[in-house]
């Protein structure tokens, strides 16, 4: 059985981290689901709900961090412990998104499971405003395969993204502290990008 770890970074989602961990508890599948949860010493209520959920449900793996790490440094060791943890799959969701499709981990497993040549997949999204506006399907005509040369290369939601954790090892995962950088995804997917195919969904 294969592995799945979600990754969840937090700071200050009080109004969103439970609907957050929900979207990954009903996922429907065959795989065996991590979710391991970076919460970066909030100032809200965000750590004790994480505590709560922690409590009764034991593929949570929660993280408190005794100071603000921030954003990069939280989800650096958060992708060192997966690793550690030997899961081949991981997949984003930071804690103010979540998913609506209970078979969303399932799909892109299975993607991956049989195209040997992608190592990571995304899909749509719809944004949702603080109105209860909605737009949905924002992103549109997004290539697949090797774009790792496309002008610009795709954007990617995050918190779609599903990838091989075997493809972390193409990078210095340190270099993202060491050099300051504000956050990791889009560093990380080109030269993920550089790597392996990418598919849209």
């Amino acid at each position: 059985m294969k592995t799945i770890a979600v990754c969840i970074v937090s700071y200050n989602h009080e109004k969103f981290i439970a609907q957050a961990i929900e979207s990954v508890l009903v996922q429907e599948g065959t795989a065996n689901i991590i979710i391991y949860i970076g919460e970066d010493h909030s100032t809200d209520n965000t750590a004790n709900i994480c505590l709560e959920y922690a409590k009764t449900h034991k593929q949570i793996k929660l993280y408190l961090r005794t100071h603000n790490m921030c954003l990069v440094a939280n989800t650096i060791d958060l992708f060192t412990k997966i690793l550690q943890d030997g899961c081949e799959y991981i997949a984003i969701l930071d804690g103010d998104d979540f998913w609506i499709d209970r078979h969303k981990l399932q799909k892109q497993l299975d993607f991956l499971e049989t195209h040997s040549e992608y190592g990571l997949i995304h899909t749509n999204i719809n944004l949702l405003f603080d109105n209860g506006k909605i737009i949905e399907e924002y992103r549109t005509s997004v290539p697949s395969g090797y774009v790792f040369y496309e002008n610009p290369i795709p954007a990617i939601a995050n918190c779609t993204v599903f990838f091989r954790s075997e493809l972390l090892t193409n990078c210095n995962l340190q270099d993202f502290i060491k050099w300051h950088f504000m956050s990791v995804d889009y560093a990380l997917y080109i030269i993920l990008a550089k790597h392996t195919k990418f598919q849209f969904i």
